[in-house]
């Protein structure tokens, strides 16, 4: 669970993802320890309208990210604090 966190900078090079499945891999691999995530990153979404991402091909440079595991979003104020409880993992700005 995560409380409070502000999220993570992360770049991420399109053409390095052969598969959408790398780039959750490769986020679960940066959630900070705090995040508990039983099954690692397994959907991504905006933070403002909770449209889900499907393919790396979605992200737009300078955008922010929502990561979560199984959970459907859940709106909050992403980036600022979390609810105490959430599984959601603010990300942050994607920078090609």
């Amino acid at each position: 669970m995560m409380t409070g966190s502000k999220g993570k900078n992360v770049n991420i090079v399109a053409s390095r993802y052969g598969k959408f499945g790398d780039l959750l891999n490769d986020l679960t691999g940066r959630l900070p320890a705090s995040v508990l995530l039983a099954y690692g990153v397994r959907q991504i979404y905006t933070p403002t309208t909770g449209r889900r991402i499907r393919h790396v091909g979605q992200l737009k440079d300078g955008s922010s990210y929502v990561c979560a595991g199984f959970e459907t979003f859940k709106p909050m104020n992403y980036g600022r604090t979390n609810a105490p409880g959430t599984t959601a993992a603010f990300v942050g700005t994607y920078r090609s």
